[in-house]
């Protein structure tokens, strides 16, 4: 086989070779910058400044705030039971602003809705380097509800592994970032909301609220009471 040295013309094809990688290196950090830019502007949505709105005549519903108000004074972890529909997150809602946390963040999260690999970055954010696609620092949503409440929607669908490092939260009230042993501290009420009957052991001390029972069928009265303000409960 006849080996040709390398010449000029080699060398020009490698610098346009280069500066194409360099480019195409480039153009993914500004890409994973902006991922990162669009989820901390979510984040910022997620914080909580827009509240539905809560009428209701009810006396079941009457009771139920009753309960919500004195519960919003304390400072224990509340569990959200209840069918879909119920209205959970409303609840949730007004624990946050009637206690004295109402002027920090309300972070709302759904647990069935982001893969397992995913939640726990979510959760708990990342450093620069932890996983492929984690070109900087990222807060996760404990340590942006930090002073406030976060809401942890779909709780019996968090994964068995991130059980513990939720109990970890709940009982020393620190977090660690993806990829990082640095511990922070974070100061954040936790309410949970699940239409399971076997919600996660770790959160079976905390009070339980009872969902507003069946779905619309089983409460037109209060249904026709609200659905002329849009909203749904």
């Amino acid at each position: 086989t006849n080996h040709r040295k390398f010449d000029t013309s080699d060398l020009e094809i490698l610098k346009v070779l280069s500066s194409l990688a360099g480019i195409a290196y480039s153009n993914a950090t500004r890409y994973k910058d902006a991922k990162n830019a669009i989820s901390n502007l979510q984040d910022t949505i997620n914080v909580g400044s827009d509240y539905h709105t809560f009428i209701s005549k009810s006396p079941i519903i009457t009771d139920l705030l009753h309960v919500v108000h004195e519960v919003a004074k304390t400072t224990t972890s509340v569990l959200i039971t209840g069918e879909s529909g119920v209205g959970k997150e409303l609840f949730a809602e007004q624990i946050h602003i009637n206690s004295p946390r109402k002027n920090k963040p309300f972070i709302r999260i759904n647990c069935a809705a982001l893969a397992p690999s995913l939640l726990e970055s979510e959760l708990f954010g990342h450093v620069k380097g932890a996983y492929t696609d984690a070109s900087s620092n990222r807060k996760g949503r404990f340590e942006t509800a930090d002073g406030g409440t976060i809401f942890l929607d779909e709780i019996g669908e968090l994964p068995l592994e991130l059980q513990s490092k939720l109990l970890r939260v709940l009982q020393e009230k620190t977090i660690e970032r993806v990829g990082s042993s640095e511990t922070i501290n974070v100061d954040v009420r936790i309410i949970a909301a699940t239409n399971k009957i076997g919600y996660p052991v770790i959160l079976r001390p905390a009070f339980t609220l009872g969902g507003t029972g069946g779905g619309f069928a089983e409460n037109e009265e209060e249904f026709a009471q609200i659905a002329p303000h849009g909203i749904r409960l």
